[in-house]
């Protein structure tokens, strides 16, 4: 299957969740942040709390660099995540569309931050036919 877009990014939920708290003990800054009761582009209200970093290298990179991207950028916090996911809710989601057929394949590497912190991998594919 040939990729056409991916993107790959760590969210952080809950309720009271301090974002300048989590950007501070984490060493990061966050791609987007909102409180629950914001509105999202469509007029909504966020239901929870979210702190996001999501990977800034585009989305023609394969799902595989993005999730490297993303390991680099957490593996020197990983104490300071697994103490947050004691409190929030931490996932890592993911968007991959491609064409064709065939299936996904994804590194070691590249999964190495799913056991490391025991957290999900939430994956949203979407399947395109070839023109």
């Amino acid at each position: 299957m040939a990729a056409l877009y991916s993107s790959a990014g760590l969210r952080i939920m809950g309720k009271g969740l301090e974002h300048e708290e989590v950007s501070r003990k984490l060493g990061l800054v966050p791609s987007h942040t909102h409180h629950a009761g914001e509105l999202d582009k469509f007029g909504a209200p966020y239901p929870q709390d979210m702190w996001l970093l999501e990977s800034p290298l585009g989305k023609r990179k394969h799902l595989d660099t993005h999730l490297k991207w993303l390991g680099q950028q957490l593996k020197p916090s990983l104490g300071q995540l697994k103490t947050l996911k004691k409190k929030y809710k931490i996932d890592v989601f993911c968007t991959y569309t491609g064409e064709g057929d065939g299936g996904l394949s994804l590194s070691p590497a590249a999964l190495s931050i799913f056991p490391d912190l025991g957290i999900k991998l939430e994956l949203s594919i979407i399947l395109l036919r070839p023109k």
